[in-house]
């Protein structure tokens, strides 16, 4: 009898350490404050300069979960506040952006970094001028920092100002930043200076790079729309808007190349049905 006893014992013990195992038994444990970030999901590699692709809802919240407990331990961590202030662009709250990378350059005016979030933030919002000025402080410490001459260049774009842009972006390619955005943007630049052949070359690269890249069909577009070639500039157009269906751009050139070619009735129709801005 004592030996079923002690089984008995043994088993009930065994019974009640497998259920402390199970996430069950802790889930009414409230959480302490993370001590350490972990990699981030912003670091992983979507695009070029500003041109950058949206995390997904579950990545997004799951990080700010983890940067808000955080922040709870160690509120001045620039590197946590920084975080914060992408999450807060992500979801367009951009005041709140702003006052994060203020705050984190108040507290290390040396972390380049929040610079550089709060140019690309700049840009977003049109204070280009802006923009430049923090993506030249940065570029006066580190001045091959290809992805500041990239988001640079992009905006130098924005503001027509051509020549600049095909020297930012020429230095980020040497520097290694070679990509179908930066080809792209190389292509917008030549395209706005009347130098349609360079253009072409480098729409051409784009698209052999990055095929998904919507912008870089658009851009060749334009480049045959503006030597008369308007056929090809509406093959690239179809494409483009394959690609991305939301670009009132490419219906309203696709239909102005089908008015250059007396294709009234489909011009129309695009115009018609191009996306509201």
């Amino acid at each position: 009898m004592r030996s079923i006893k002690n089984l008995t014992i043994i088993f009930t013990l065994f019974v009640f350490i497998i259920n402390l195992a199970t996430p069950a038994a802790f889930s009414n444990i409230t959480p302490g404050p993370i001590t350490a970030l972990s990699v981030s999901p912003f670091n992983i590699s979507r695009g070029c300069g500003t041109n950058t692709e949206d995390l997904t809802i579950e990545e997004l919240d799951g990080w700010k979960t983890k940067i808000e407990a955080y922040l709870v331990s160690k509120p001045e961590d620039v590197k946590a506040i920084y975080e914060d202030a992408r999450i807060h662009t992500e979801k367009e709250e951009y005041e709140k952006a702003i006052l994060d990378y203020n705050r984190a350059i108040q507290i290390d005016s040396a972390y380049l970094d929040a610079y550089v979030g709060r140019g690309n933030l700049y840009t977003k919002i049109d204070a280009d001028e802006k923009a430049i000025a923090d993506f030249n402080y940065v570029l006066s410490k580190e001045p091959e920092r290809a992805s500041v001459l990239t988001a640079r260049g992009y905006t130098y774009l924005r503001l027509g100002q051509y020549e600049r842009v095909i020297t930012d972006l020429n230095e980020a390619v040497r520097l290694g930043m070679n990509s179908g955005c930066t080809q792209s943007i190389l292509g917008f630049a030549h395209t706005g200076l009347g130098n349609y052949h360079q253009a072409m070359i480098h729409f051409d690269q784009a698209i052999q790079m990055k095929p998904a890249l919507s912008k870089a069909w658009i851009g060749r577009g334009l480049v045959h729309y503006k030597t008369g070639q308007y056929a090809n500039a509406i093959e690239d157009y179809n494409q483009a808007i394959q690609l991305k269906p939301t670009s009132r751009y490419a219906y309203v050139m696709r239909a102005k190349s089908h008015f250059k070619q007396k294709h009234y009735l489909q011009g129309i129709y695009d115009y018609l049905r191009a996306p509201k801005k």
